[in-house]
């Protein structure tokens, strides 16, 4: 049977999906997160090989054509040569995109506009009625991720800190202490050093900080708030590029901060709402492995 992968490869987990020529689905399964700017390379392999591994096993007779993966974190050629060598052992063709890229190819379609992704990282992916393709931010947690989920879990402990400093007490604090199992600041510090030293951890921060908000926080809120603004920002560098201004055009969000997050998601639409009322704005409807599925199918030979 011959058959495609398409692999939505995100931060802190990914989905295969395996389909024959057909496009009928024989296998998915959901592992570990592939990107290789926030996690070791050899995880990030491990990760990927046992997803792909699993697939082959469950489906035996499966003759792989075409695999293409879209990750969180490819930035480079270093990063797309790697991922490809991992998985050229399984098909004679290997794509390689960012996770935006094939979230835009699956929603898009042939419409001109742009998807914003804003879960554990960030990035903005558009295009424009001349076929025109660029991408705003996703340059990993040290250089962007701007209104993504560990850059709110980062100002969240930001703010924590400096309130302890100032000797004032927030409804934050004291759900941080909770989260962490902590008695005080001190005992607090140490666990955050100790236990939350990578960008899967920090990003779960913001479900804290999103409960906080619902029940009033200020430094809560005003940080879910802060998201959302500069989530825009980036969007409106994509539209200015892309010059979409100039007519209606699609505004497709994906990831759990833009998706689940009310407060984000309201005040994102809000803004843009403002700025640019010619825009329509939807949750992705078509999730993005389906994108690299299609990708896949292409390139299949």
């Amino acid at each position: 049977m011959e058959c495609v992968i398409g692999i939505d490869g995100g931060g802190t987990k990914s989905l295969l999906r395996m389909v024959d020529t057909e496009r009928k689905v024989v296998y998915e399964i959901v592992g570990g997160g592939t990107n290789l700017c926030a996690m070791d390379s050899k995880a990030v392999k491990k990760n990927l090989e046992d997803i792909v591994e699993s697939a082959v096993a469950h489906v035996p007779d499966a003759q792989l054509l075409s695999i293409c993966i879209g990750a969180a974190g490819v930035i480079d050629e270093e990063n797309r040569s790697f991922l490809k060598n991992v998985l050229k052992a399984y098909a004679p063709h290997i794509q390689v995109f960012d996770d935006a890229h094939i979230a835009m190819y699956a929603n898009l379609k042939n419409d001109c506009g742009i998807v914003l992704t804003a879960g554990t990282g960030s990035i903005v992916y558009g295009r424009n009625r001349q076929g025109q393709v660029l991408r705003v931010g996703g340059w990993g947690h040290l250089m962007g991720d701007e209104g993504s989920g560990y850059q709110i879990g980062i100002q969240a402990l930001n703010v924590i800190a400096r309130n302890h400093d100032m000797q004032k007490d927030s409804r934050l604090f004291r759900a941080l202490l909770e989260y962490f199992h902590c008695e005080d600041f001190q005992s607090l510090v140490g666990c955050v050093y100790n236990q939350a030293q990578d960008k899967k951890q920090i990003a779960a921060l913001a479900y804290v900080v999103d409960e906080s908000a619902k029940q009033g926080d200020e430094d809560a809120l005003h940080i879910l708030r802060q998201s959302a603004g500069q989530l825009v920002e980036m969007c409106d560098i994509l539209i200015g590029q892309l010059c979409l201004e100039r007519e209606p055009f699609l505004i497709v969000t994906n990831g759990s901060i833009i998706q689940k997050c009310h407060i984000v998601a309201e005040e994102f639409r809000t803004l843009i709402g403002k700025k640019y009322p010619q825009a329509r704005i939807k949750d992705v409807l078509v999730d993005p492995a389906w994108g690299a599925v299609e990708i896949a199918l292409e390139h299949a030979g």
